[in-house]
């Protein structure tokens, strides 16, 4: 596969720490191979989405999933606040010292590459730092409202990075894109929603247990039944709202950016759809998305089949 056409010459190297190399062509070639390597091995739930993009956009998406993926390795370790502070901080200088030429990592030089070639914008590299920060240090939000920043910080700022990757010509798709983002977030902290509580991590709004009448304690033994169906069918409802203000991104990419985001679409449609169908669904062991639906969401991709989504929707293609 190849890289992004884009060399080590492109960076200003004014170190602000000493001690690394300046980046070259060759950790460029190296931080895309990790990067790939990285998601075959880690995302294989979810690689195939993006399987059918360009060599180019393949590998630069590759390197903003394993951005992501170090971030979410950082919000689930448990640490003192301050070896947490430090952790983060140390972050922060790694990217802004790659920003200004050092090879810090390979990983890191695949995303600045990246971020330059398809002129993202640099803030939701350092936002997605800050999210990834909040969720280390901070308590759960107290309600959906204080909920969405998170979500936007996280998984919206990565899927905003995304756009232009994926074929996104205008600031148009920004909104979009960070509303299909929260969407994804919120699933994924569903998908996990009992492991973490397992782990003393909670995502999810403290006041949605409240108002459904169900505490997280309650999700690790056996939750009583009706409010189990308000929790699960509260969430698949605002997960449809989130996805159906992510359809004007759609209109914005291209044909193998427009296949991506209906997969991803897809997948939070089905998880929200199973929330309603099968709230008790939120306690199995495999989820709110069990490893059937991710074949047959895997195998619909794959065949270049519509996938089902929540809306009718006429992409525009480039």
């Amino acid at each position: 596969m190849s890289d992004p056409e884009i060399h080590a010459g492109t960076f200003e190297h004014s170190a602000i720490r000493p001690g690394f190399p300046p980046i070259d062509d060759r950790v460029i070639a190296k931080g895309f191979r990790h990067c790939r390597q990285t998601i075959r091995r880690d995302f294989t739930s979810m690689a195939w989405a993006i399987s059918n993009l360009p060599a180019a956009e393949h590998g630069a998406v590759c390197s903003l999933l394993v951005y992501l993926q170090r971030g979410m390795e950082l919000a689930g370790q448990r640490a003192t606040e301050q070896v947490n502070q430090d952790r983060i901080a140390n972050w922060r200088l790694d990217l802004t010292d790659t920003f200004s030429g050092q090879a810090v990592s390979p990983e890191l030089c695949a995303l600045v590459v990246t971020q330059d070639l398809y002129r993202i914008p640099r803030e939701f590299l350092y936002d997605f730092i800050e999210g990834i920060d909040w969720l280390m240090r901070f308590p759960p939000p107290e309600d959906w409202d204080a909920l969405l920043p998170v979500a936007t910080r996280t998984g919206g700022t990565i899927m905003a990075a995304c756009a232009p990757i994926l074929g996104s010509e205008s600031s148009a798709a920004t909104l979009p894109a960070m509303k299909l983002g929260q969407a994804i977030t919120v699933c994924w902290w569903l998908q996990n929603l009992v492991t973490d509580l397992r782990r003393g991590i909670q995502r999810l709004a403290t006041a949605d247990f409240t108002e459904c009448e169900l505490s997280p304690s309650a999700l690790l033994s056996r939750p009583a039944e009706k409010p189990l169906a308000w929790f699960a069918r509260l969430h698949a409802h605002r997960i449809e709202n989130l996805l159906r203000e992510s359809e004007p991104l759609l209109e914005q990419l291209g044909y193998d950016g427009v296949r991506v985001v209906k997969s991803l679409i897809a997948v939070c449609f089905r998880a929200s759809n199973n929330l309603r169908r099968r709230p008790e669904c939120l306690v199995d062991d495999s989820g709110i998305l069990p490893e059937t639906d991710w074949k047959k969401l895997r195998t619909r991709h794959f065949l270049g089949l519509e996938p089902e989504l929540p809306f009718e929707v006429r992409p525009k293609h480039h």
